[in-house]
């Protein structure tokens, strides 16, 4: 792998560390969907 230093971070490098940061925002969404879906089913379950 190259590492460019001394330079500004390219359009690459930002949208690699946007699709990043939006996948991990989905997933957290995601884990609080599951945790809330599971808690209704629990509590409808008893």
């Amino acid at each position: 792998m190259t590492t460019k230093q001394g330079k500004a971070p390219g359009p690459d490098d930002g949208q690699r560390r946007a699709r990043r940061g939006m996948v991990l925002t989905l997933l957290g969404i995601g884990l609080v969907c599951a945790a809330y879906v599971v808690t209704i089913v629990v509590m409808v379950a008893r």
